[in-house]
């Protein structure tokens, strides 16, 4: 990666960090769990793509070694593309980063999106991200872990990142194929459990999707109310807010995400400072939500909370 394009990821990465970090979490946990280790095909069942998933589970022949906690893996070979994690690495400016080898043998420059990437069971939201792969080269990438996202989930030790990728043409914009979900293991997975940071308020628990309003806090001019959400529905959910009040005061702000069958996501839903100083609301103390659940491959799929109320 060009040194220019690397200074503004991580401009963009600290504006982000500022943005959306949620605070300090507790520690204590009310479960664990860990992830099924059945893995899914990828959907284009082509002979480039056969054992893509066992490559990324299991690496014998290239076992990790020294202080690296994966073994050079394939992580997809499809369609003139294949893709690669190196390595893990801590950068002291942009957090934790999963190296990527990215060859592009085909006649196009391409752009590979990675709009799901989970760590341990938690959400990473990286939807702006891509890497740029010249046509017939090799071009080495990076995935960005946030290290306030991380803290946030209780993560201390990376067992396992779950991902999956879109690589489109970067001329026309148009989507070439898009991967199934792949999980890379760690070489802690068997000693890493997946913490359920669901101390608070539970608003909402029904067909396998829970809600949990945890605290309010303060950043500068922000505040925010932190959610802990749960998917355990058997589909990919896209969630929406609306209606949200504090204090009894319309707060002016929403939220929308998207939440994988079976992750977890701690989030905040930010509120200007001067939406609660013109209301004369000094402290959040309690409020009230509605949510509305899509489908995310069926939009005609439609599940609406009703109010939720929660206090602190």
């Amino acid at each position: 990666m060009k040194k220019t394009t690397k200074i503004t990821i991580a401009l963009l990465l600290i504006a982000l960090m500022l943005l959306t970090a949620c605070g300090q979490t507790d520690d204590n946990t009310a479960d664990t769990t860990k992830p099924d280790s059945t893995q899914s095909e990828q959907a284009d069942n082509t002979s480039e793509t056969d054992n893509n998933n066992d490559d990324a589970q299991n690496n014998d022949d290239n076992a990790a070694s020294g202080d690296n906690l994966i073994a050079e893996t394939v992580l997809f070979d499809q369609n003139g593309v294949k893709v690669s994690a190196t390595a893990i690495e801590d950068d002291p400016m942009l957090g934790t980063t999963l190296q990527l080898m990215i060859e592009n043998s085909t006649d196009q420059e391409l752009e590979l999106l990675y709009p799901y990437v989970a760590v341990n069971g938690y959400m990473v939201r990286q939807d702006l991200m891509f890497i740029t792969a010249p046509s017939n080269d090799n071009e080495d990438g990076e995935i960005f872990i946030l290290p306030e996202t991380l803290k946030n989930a209780g993560v201390t030790e990376i067992g396992d990142i779950e991902m999956m990728f879109e690589v489109r043409d970067s001329e026309g914009m148009e989507t070439i194929f898009k991967t199934d979900k792949i999980m890379l293991k760690t070489k802690l997975y068997d000693s890493v459990e997946h913490k359920k940071l669901d101390d608070g308020v539970e608003i909402y628990n029904q067909d396998g999707f829970r809600i949990v309003a945890k605290y309010a806090e303060k950043m500068l001019s922000v505040n925010q109310i932190v959610f802990f959400m749960e998917n355990n529905s058997g589909h990919e959910i896209v969630l929406f807010s609306d209606n949200l009040t504090v204090n009894g005061v319309n707060a002016q702000a929403m939220y929308t995400g998207s939440i994988p069958d079976g992750k977890m996501m701690i989030d905040g839903i930010m509120i200007f400072e001067n939406h609660l100083t013109t209301a004369d609301i000094s402290e959040i103390k309690d409020g009230s939500i509605e949510f509305e659940m899509r489908d995310d491959v069926n939009s005609d799929d439609v599940t609406k909370t009703g109010e939720l109320s929660f206090s602190f």
